[in-house]
């Protein structure tokens, strides 16, 4: 793909390592899934999140829903992509499942097959003693290949998947999908933000409602009384109607903020309140008889935190919780980048600061594991922390799965070499880019940089074979300064 030689990267550690560790003295092994949203949203999925933009779609015409459509499917095959190839990066020399297809049919096809050469193309750059050995499959395969596994080997998927056997998962899917909601880290007792929760239904009537094995309606009229969901889209109207201070609206199971709404003013709070129908179709149209009890369609307002900062700095902090009570692994502390529309797109290091942050953040990073053990979650844990004004610390987030800055992390020793006068003190994590230059044009075009070392080119996706078209990338910058990582960002907008 090039002519010249990519630096072999040597993590400081890898998933594999820390599961090891944290199995040390039982004889069961780990093994990860990938598993990502897959878009397809069927009307008896259980495990639904919110990954689409929710836009009011009645008036398309075929052709345009047709187009939507198309459009969509190609988003969601490079998500899975790109994602699969970054949580490759980080796994380790253990077993690793991806989904290579998103539809049956696909399943060893041209396309999964392609997919599968782009995730092993990916993987060059790591030393050959920290990369993972791929198992490609359907998700809908996934019972059979725990069945090929050894009996005490356990699958840790990223996010749940219908259908996987529960006594062969590291958390059960049910705990699991619980425990990345925004309703249990509203209930965790956590130190959050003060959050109203609008449920639908009560615990009550959702009881005698339980899903019925046959019934797979998606239209939750079929499962509850109209009163039950009239009440619930006031109680959410007259909610944000009734707060008079800045605020922020969660669904349930947002992906890298797509489903919060951000409101800082009484425009906001209008524009929001002129959505809210369009909003609420979405989520009471993905909740159905098989996913009722876990509550997809809960609504959380939360304050936001008063910071001296706008936007506030939000801090992630990744680290692997461990059974048995053992005291977690801190990996590290990063700031997120976010857009102007509250979208992640990557975060930012300062590999010098990291041991002061794992001593400022002590406190949130114990209680953490320590409300994680009690639901014997054991695993990759990602903390979104926010400082207000008088330091206290603030918990809005908590990705019990393996957060999407967790490269830096592990890159640390490779890149800051201990803060040797050759080490790169800053890295960013450019999550997502788009670019018009086959991978051939773009080594080419950044050879210097990834020579150097200052360039790491973690994830690569092509929507057509020969490079053609859009091409996807997901990146790390290093530098000694902050100013020699905005030189490359420049570069990398002009060589677009």
């Amino acid at each position: 793909m090039s002519d010249y030689q990519v630096p072999v990267v040597t993590l400081d550690t890898t998933l594999a390592e820390l599961y090891k560790k944290s199995l040390q003295g039982s004889n069961y092994t780990v093994s990860l899934v990938a598993s990502f949203p897959d878009g397809l949203h069927l009307s008896n999925q259980r495990y639904v999140f919110h990954d689409e933009e929710i836009i009011d779609t009645r008036n398309d015409t075929p052709a345009e829903a047709g187009a939507r459509k198309a459009r969509y499917f190609l988003e969601a095959v490079m998500q899975r992509a790109i994602g699969t190839q970054k949580l490759a990066f980080c796994a380790g020399s253990g077993v690793m499942v991806q989904f290579s297809a998103l539809y049956p049919e696909n399943s060893g096809s041209f396309a999964a097959r392609r997919f599968e050469r782009a995730v092993i193309d990916s993987l060059k750059v790591l030393h050959q003693t920290q990369v993972p050995s791929l198992i490609p499959t359907r998700e809908t395969d996934l019972p059979v290949i725990t069945k090929q596994l050894g009996s005490n080997d356990f699958l840790a998927l990223r996010i749940p998947v219908d259908r996987t056997p529960e006594s062969r998962c590291v958390i059960a899917p049910d705990l699991h999908y619980k425990l990345l909601s925004k309703r249990e880290l509203a209930n965790s007792g956590l130190q959050t933000p003060r959050c109203d929760i609008i449920d639908l239904g009560t615990d009550a009537e959702i009881a005698e409602r339980q899903a019925d094995e046959e019934d797979i309606s998606q239209d939750p009229d079929h499962l509850l009384d109209a009163a039950i969901i009239t009440k619930f889209r006031d109680d959410v109207l007259r909610a944000v109607r009734g707060r008079n201070s800045s605020f922020i609206l969660k669904l349930q199971h947002t992906v890298a903020g797509v489903g919060t709404f951000l409101v800082k003013s009484a425009k906001d709070q209008n524009d929001l309140i002129s959505r809210l129908p369009l909003i609420l179709d979405y989520i009471l149209g993905q909740t159905n008889a098989y996913n009722l009890q876990l509550r997809p369609s809960s609504v959380i307002i939360s304050d936001l935190v008063s910071s001296s900062q706008d936007p506030p700095i939000s801090y992630t902090i990744s680290m692997f919780v461990h059974r048995n009570g053992q005291n977690p692994d801190f990996i590290c502390c990063v700031e997120q980048d976010r857009n102007v529309n509250n979208i992640w797109e990557g975060a930012s290091i300062d590999y010098s600061w990291q041991t002061h942050f794992e001593a400022q953040f002590k406190d949130r990073i114990m209680e953490t594991s320590r409300y994680l053990q009690s639901h014997r979650h054991f695993g990759p844990v990602g903390i979104d922390i926010v400082v207000d004004t008088a330091e206290k610390q603030w918990i809005v987030d908590l990705t019990v799965r393996a957060p999407g800055s967790l490269a830096l992390g592990l890159l640390q020793n490779y890149l800051w070499k201990n803060g040797q006068p050759d080490g790169f003190k800053f890295a960013k994590l450019i999550s997502l880019l788009r670019t018009g230059k086959t991978k051939a044009q773009f080594l080419e075009a950044f050879k210097l940089p990834i020579i150097h070392g200052s360039m790491i080119l973690m994830a690569w996706w092509s929507e057509n074979e020969n490079g053609a078209g859009n091409n996807f990338a997901s990146l790390i910058l290093a530098g000694s300064k902050v100013e020699g990582i905005q030189f490359l960002e420049d570069c990398l907008k002009s060589h677009g």
